[in-house]
């Protein structure tokens, strides 16, 4: 009978021990995870501060749509929109630069 009761403090000791270091390191885990959210939120933070939204008009609008109806207009005959095109892609090409030099 002592045997038994002396195995069965034993094993409750052990329990206690075992439940312990669990909780442990539940604990630990706990606080690595809030480490770890509030590094990941701070430099979420610090990235959104240095992306800057980029101005996104609509570039060239109205040229735009005056070769788009052109095309329409003209399916049989697109050569007759190929001025229009040029001065389309000058514009298209003038945009790009304005944007390399304000933002490059």
């Amino acid at each position: 009978v002592q045997k038994l009761q002396k195995k069965d403090a034993q094993l409750t000791a052990l329990d206690a021990f075992y439940k312990e270091q669990l909780a442990q390191l539940e604990k630990r885990n706990r606080e690595r995870y809030e480490q770890s959210k509030d590094q990941f939120h701070q430099a979420a933070s610090e990235t959104e501060e240095h992306v800057r939204p980029r101005n996104t008009d609509p570039v060239c609008l109205g040229l735009q749509t005056q070769i788009l109806s052109c095309y329409k207009d003209n399916r049989d005959q697109t050569l007759k929109c190929s001025d229009l095109a040029k001065t389309y892609m000058q514009c298209i090409n003038a945009a790009k630069k304005n944007l390399q030099v304000n933002h490059g």
